[in-house]
């Protein structure tokens, strides 16, 4: 794959230069550096028109992985309006009015909506379902200061690549989906209530990840269970872990590896991946509140 030179009778300044002189002199105005561009354009228009489809989209991949990122944001920036202009009817007679406004127009406009009028935005037509499904709109309502976000930057992030598809790319109306369902779910009180019993007495300090809950309490035991299994409370997977001798204060679970800090004047560190194996800190004098 290479670029065809200009020809000889190029009407290209820089070109048909013979010496720098003539080139330093030239740039002084300004002029010869938009008819160097115009060329090159020229130039690339008439390569792009020759090559096929796979040497197009390698010459692609290529061009972006030279690029920054203040140019793939431009990029991005750019995919969203052509992706909308392209999408747009032809005018025969329609009283659309976003079939008169530039696309980028139109995508800051459907900006202010909230999630239930752009769905309902897209009911209007076809044109109006392909610029409400542009996956820029989405990613702004899901990147909103302080609604529909979750409890952590870690948990948004674990959110985001179980909506990745395979190529990278983000299905962000997916995502926000997801995201308003819970918003709604917990504004109107909608949630389901599961009970977990074992321990003999209180509860002092939980910790839990996407696959387990872990507690600790005053009858000095740790117990976890695995939410893997089956969604009936009673069939859940539990482990228990012995080895303080008083209460249980506090726990911190990286993985597979727990930590718990007790009233007997000890640290403990487990292994919970199958078997739970434990090795002990010993303190001197204050009891273990917190990690």
């Amino acid at each position: 794959m290479s670029w065809p030179k200009p020809s000889e009778s190029s009407d290209c300044q820089l070109h048909n230069s013979r010496n720098g002189g003539d080139f330093v002199m030239t740039m002084s105005n300004g002029h010869p550096k938009k008819l160097r561009t115009a060329e090159r354009l020229k130039v690339f228009r008439q390569w792009l028109a020759d090559v096929d489809e796979d040497e197009k989209k390698l010459f692609i991949r290529e061009l972006l992985n030279d690029c920054d990122l203040h140019n793939l944001e431009y990029i991005s920036m750019l995919i969203s309006r052509l992706r909308v202009a392209r999408s747009r009817p032809t005018l025969n007679k329609s009283k659309d009015p976003f079939t008169l406004l530039p696309s980028h127009i139109v995508l800051q406009i459907m900006a202010h909506l909230d999630p239930v009028s752009l769905c309902r935005s897209s009911l209007v037509s076809r044109y109006w379902r392909v610029v409400c499904s542009e996956p820029l709109l989405w990613r702004t309502l899901c990147q909103l200061p302080r609604e529909f976000r979750l409890c952590s930057a870690e948990a948004e992030s674990s959110q985001l690549r179980s909506h990745t598809s395979e190529c990278g790319t983000v299905r962000w109306k997916d995502a926000f989906s997801e995201r308003y369902r819970l918003w709604r779910n917990w504004h109107a009180g909608r949630c389901v209530v599961r009970t977990f019993t074992g321990h003999t007495q209180g509860i002092t300090c939980v910790q839990f990840d996407d696959d387990r809950i872990v507690s600790g309490s005053s009858d000095t035991t740790i117990r976890i269970w695995d939410l893997r299994g089956s969604s009936d409370v009673g069939n859940l997977g539990t482990m228990a872990l012995n080895g303080h001798s008083a209460t249980v204060r506090c726990l911190d679970l990286n993985g597979n590896v727990l930590a718990s800090g007790s009233n007997d004047f000890s640290i403990k560190i487990w292994n919970v991946d199958v078997n739970p194996r434990w090795s002990s800190i010993g303190c001197r004098k204050n009891n273990a509140w917190s990690f």
